[in-house]
């Protein structure tokens, strides 16, 4: 039948509309195709129980920090089980996490000294933590303090200091253990100080205490926190902190750099590792749940009582401040003369 004038153009018109109606209708599917992989990667979850290896004894501040993250943690994704693993200046602990399998469920609390100060104090280290570990949060900070025995004649730094030139050899210290920031940054004063003095390592911040309490020792070099009891029932004296400025829970504290030494700036940090080659997904799903549990009310207010800055932040936070410290802590072991028993 012969085509009318015309008939191509309406054609032409009818093909359009029929090209725009099927585009139409493939629209809601190339969306669903091009959402599909979102779809398919639901975020990371635990299949069981996540266990938390802590480098300290039970009671030390890295263990009562690690419970209270635990606790928020484990209100996110379920059970969190806390394995204390001392020893070996914290290495017994994250080899037994670099030997986990990478699977998001093994955590290891590391902290200024494995990550930064062994270093410098050990000749070998079970695992090579850029290598073995990947970073999942920075958790926070929290500064040493200086406490004598209450029958100690001294009331302030420069007093102590005295005592310890007029008597020199006859006074001990302690700490929680050999290579600890306890133990590097009171000798670090007694290289500055030209003081001597005799140090005892403990296995820990409990047993440090309980040593002051009894005065096995005259003096301790410890967190804040793990002190702070001692010092609110009068168990000991406080002479100073050694971090950059007062803390709010004893502001009648002065700063070591206060009392007279200048730059004199020590402070513990620590954070949360996983075995290399552990998903990204479950990296970052620890991670912010995490920060998460740093900023429950509840728990915060009870790190705060530990004299913890909380530091939430990105994974690699972690591994950033143990490569700026590393050569800090090195001149210090350097310079202190302290090596690992």
């Amino acid at each position: 039948m012969p085509r009318k004038a015309g008939d191509d153009g309406q054609d032409r018109r009818r093909c359009r509309a029929a090209l725009r109606r099927r585009d139409l209708l493939a629209l809601p599917v190339t969306l669903a195709a091009a959402d599909q992989p979102a779809r398919a990667q639901p975020a990371w979850a635990p299949s069981r129980p996540l266990i938390l290896i802590v480098t300290s004894v039970a009671g030390s501040m890295p263990d009562l920090i690690c419970r209270l993250v635990g606790d928020g943690m484990s209100r996110l994704l379920g059970p969190v089980v806390i394995q204390n693993r001392p020893g070996g200046f914290g290495t017994l602990g994250l080899a037994e996490v670099a030997r986990a399998q990478p699977d998001g469920h093994t955590i290891g609390y590391c902290n200024v000294v494995t990550m930064a100060i062994n270093d410098a104090m050990l000749r070998r280290q079970p695992y090579v933590a850029e290598r073995d570990f990947a970073p999942v949060a920075l958790l926070g900070f929290v500064q040493n303090a200086v406490l004598v025995h209450p029958t100690l004649p001294a009331r302030t730094l420069a007093d102590l200091l005295a005592l310890l030139r007029d008597a020199p050899g006859r006074f001990t210290y302690g700490s929680p253990g050999t290579g600890t920031t306890g133990h590097l940054a009171m000798e670090l004063l007694r290289s500055l100080s030209g003081v001597e003095l005799v140090h005892v390592p403990y296995r820990g911040s409990p047993q440090l205490a309980e040593a002051l309490r009894k005065r096995e020792v005259d003096i301790a070099c410890d967190s804040l926190s793990s002190l702070e009891a001692l010092l609110r029932v009068g168990d000991a004296r406080g002479l100073a902190v050694t971090g950059p400025q007062r803390t709010p829970l004893f502001p009648d504290l002065p700063t070591v750099e206060e009392a007279g030494w200048p730059g004199f700036r020590i402070t513990s940090w620590g954070g949360l590792v996983v075995p290399s080659g552990t998903p990204a997904a479950a990296v970052s799903r620890l991670n912010a749940v995490a920060n998460a549990a740093l900023a429950m009310p509840d728990l915060a207010a009870r790190l705060t009582a530990l004299a913890f800055e909380a530091s939430p932040g990105q994974p690699q936070a972690l591994f950033d401040l143990a490569a700026q410290e590393k050569p800090i802590w090195a001149d210090l072991v350097r310079r202190s003369g302290a090596r690992a028993d």
